[in-house]
C-alpha cells in the first residue's frame, strides 16, 4: 500500500466485506484505489491495487461510492486527472467478488472538467452517475447526471445549474422512472452561502424542478436523497445553527420529507449540535436508514474529530446515534464515510483515522445492532476494530476465532508483566445485543484463561477484562456450531 489509506465505501456480500479505499501507489506516486476483501473477523483475505499511470484517481468527498450490482458483482465511480492536462474525466468500474476488473468505461462531456462522485443502479439494470462539470478554469460548476446501459455505455448526460456553482453528490431513480439528485450550491467569494440543493428530472434527465434546503444565512452541507416508504422523498443534510468563522459553523443533522413536487411535508432535527458537522452518506436499508459522517467536538482547546453513525427506522425515529474514536488527542482525525448492514444484524463502518498530522489509515469498525462497538457502548473502539496500517491498543488475545468448544483468552501485554496479584480480576462476556452472558472470576496470578463456549449460541460475543471495576482490555469472538 502507499503512504496513506482512506476508506470510502463498504458493502456486505456473502461471507465477506468489500472495501474501497484511495491510496498512493508507491510505484508511481499517483493517487490510486485499493480494493480490499475482508472476512467476518475483519482479516484481509485479498487486496488489489487499481491505478492508471500518470493519473490521479479521486472517489469524491462522499461515502457510499461502492455498490452491489444485480448480478452479484460490484461497481464504483470515480474521476481521474491526467497530470499532463488541466482537466478531468469520469469512469465507472465493474469488478467481481475475486476483485477482477470486468470492465471500465470512461466519460467526458463537452466540459473542461467532468467529475463523478457516486453511482447507482437503475430499473433497467443500467447505471446512473452523479457529479459536477466545469466548462472552463473558473470556479463555477454545474450538476452532472450520466445514464449508461448495463455494460456502462453512455446513453445520455444532462447538466443543471444557475449562475452560481452547483455540485452533484448522489442520485437515485424515483418510482416514476425519473431521477432525484442531491448536492449543494454556493456563491464563490460569499461567506456562508452554501445550501443543500435537490434536482428532480424525468426519465431522460430533463429538469422538472429544483429546490434548496437549509439555513440561507449559514453554511449547511450537501444533500443526500433517498426514497421514503410512503412514496415521497427524503433529503438529509446539516442545518447550520451559528457561525464561528467565515468558513465554519455549528450545526445538526436534519432530514426533510418532501412530496414528489419538492414541497416540504416534515422536517426533523437530530442532535447533538456539533462544530464542523459533516454528513458523508445517507442511504436506505431494508429496515430504515443509515447516516454517517464526522464532526469536531465543541471545545476551544481540543480540535479532534469523531466519526459518527445514525440509525433511523422507517418512521425516521432515531434508533441510535454513536460517536467513535480511535485517536483522542488534539488534532487527531477520526472520519466515517460509509456503513453497511451485516449478516448478524449489526453494521460495519469505514473511514479514516490518523494521529495528528501523521499518515491516514483505513479505519473499519464492526458494531452490533445498537451501534455498540464494545459491550456497554463505551465507544472508544478499543479491541473491536481493524485498521490497515495500524493495530488497536489494549486488545485481548482471543483464540481460536471462530470458536466452537473452548476459547482461550490472554490479557493485553501490560497485564502480563504487572498485575499478577491484582484483586477482582474478571472476564465479562456480552452477546451482540449487549446482554451479559457470563462473568468469570480469574484467580490471582492467572494469565491465560480457558472458557467453555459449548453452551453459547452461534453469534458474535464481546469480551471485557476488568480489575477492581477498571477496564483492562476488550476483544471479540465469533462462536460457530
Amino acid at each position: 500500500m502507499g503512504s496513506y489509506a482512506k476508506g470510502r465505501g463498504i458493502v456486505t456480500m456473502g461471507n465477506y466485506y468489500y472495501c474501497l479505499t484511495n491510496t498512493f501507489d508507491s510505484s508511481n506516486y499517483y493517487q490510486s484505489f485499493l480494493l480490499i476483501k475482508l472476512d467476518f473477523n475483519g482479516e484481509i483475505v485479498q487486496q488489489k491495487l487499481f491505478h492508471i499511470p500518470n493519473n490521479d484517481l479521486y472517489p469524491g468527498n462522499v461515502g457510499g461510492t461502492l455498490k452491489k450490482t444485480n448480478d452479484s458483482n460490484l461497481i464504483f465511480a470515480y474521476h481521474a486527472a491526467d497530470s499532463s492536462l488541466d482537466s478531468a474525466y469520469s469512469s465507472l468500474v465493474k469488478f467481481d467478488t475475486s476483485l477482477n476488473i470486468l470492465w471500465k468505461k470512461d466519460y467526458s462531456t463537452e466540459n473542461y472538467w467532468t467529475m463523478t462522485m457516486n453511482s447507482n443502479i437503475t430499473q433497467d439494470y443500467g447505471f446512473i452517475l452523479s457529479g459536477s462539470v466545469k466548462p472552463d478554469s473558473g470556479e463555477y460548476w454545474n450538476f452532472l447526471l450520466i445514464k449508461t446501459d448495463s455494460v456502462g455505455d453512455m446513453e445520455w448526460h444532462q447538466t443543471y445549474g444557475t449562475e452560481w456553482s452547483e455540485h452533484g453528490q448522489n442520485a437515485i431513480q424515483t418510482p416514476d422512472g425519473g431521477y432525484l439528485i442531491g448536492g449543494f450550491y454556493w456563491k464563490p467569494g460569499w461567506d456562508h452561502s452554501l445550501d443543500a440543493m435537490v434536482v428532480k428530472t424525468d426519465s431522460l434527465g430533463n429538469e422538472q424542478w429544483t429546490k434548496y434546503f437549509g439555513n440561507p444565512n449559514i453554511n449547511d452541507d450537501m444533500a443526500f436523497v433517498a426514497l421514503a416508504d410512503d412514496g415521497n422523498y427524503l433529503v438529509a443534510t446539516v442545518y447550520g445553527e451559528w457561525i464561528h468563522t467565515p468558513d465554519s459553523r455549528t450545526g445538526e443533522l436534519i432530514i426533510y420529507k418532501i412530496d414528489t413536487l419538492g414541497n416540504i411535508i416534515s422536517e426533523n432535527l437530530y442532535g447533538p449540535k456539533r462544530r464542523q458537522l459533516y454528513l458523508k452518506n445517507f442511504k436506505k436499508t431494508e429496515n430504515g436508514y443509515l447516516a454517517t459522517g464526522w464532526s469536531y467536538y465543541d471545545t476551544v482547546s481540543l480540535y479532534n474529530s469523531s466519526g459518527w453513525m445514525y440509525k433511523f427506522n422507517t418512521n425516521l425515529d432515531s434508533v441510535f446515534r454513536r460517536e467513535y474514536l480511535h485517536f483522542n488527542e488534539a488534532y487527531d482525525i477520526n472520519y466515517l464515510y460509509d456503513a453497511t448492514p451485516t449478516f448478524d444484524n449489526g453494521y460495519m463502518a469505514i473511514g479514516k483515522a490518523n494521529e495528528g498530522f501523521t499518515q491516514s489509515n483505513m479505519w473499519v469498525i464492526k458494531v452490533d445492532s445498537m451501534g455498540c462497538d464494545t459491550a456497554g457502548c463505551i465507544t472508544t473502539v478499543i479491541g473491536e476494530e481493524w485498521m490497515v496500517n495500524g493495530e488497536p491498543e489494549n486488545g485481548l488475545w482471543v483464540w481460536p476465532n471462530p470458536a466452537n468448544k473452548i476459547l482461550n483468552v490472554l490479557p493485553p501485554a501490560p497485564l502480563l508483566v504487572s498485575p499478577k496479584g491484582e484483586k477482582g480480576l474478571r472476564l465479562i462476556v456480552y452477546n451482540s445485543q449487549g446482554v451479559k452472558v457470563e462473568e468469570i472470576k480469574i484467580p490471582a496470578g492467572k494469565e491465560e484463561i480457558t472458557v467453555n463456549v459449548q453452551g453459547w449460541e452461534s453469534g458474535i460475543y464481546y469480551l471485557r477484562m476488568t480489575a477492581s471495576g477498571k477496564n483492562l482490555g476488550s476483544g471479540k469472538v465469533i462462536v460457530k456450531k
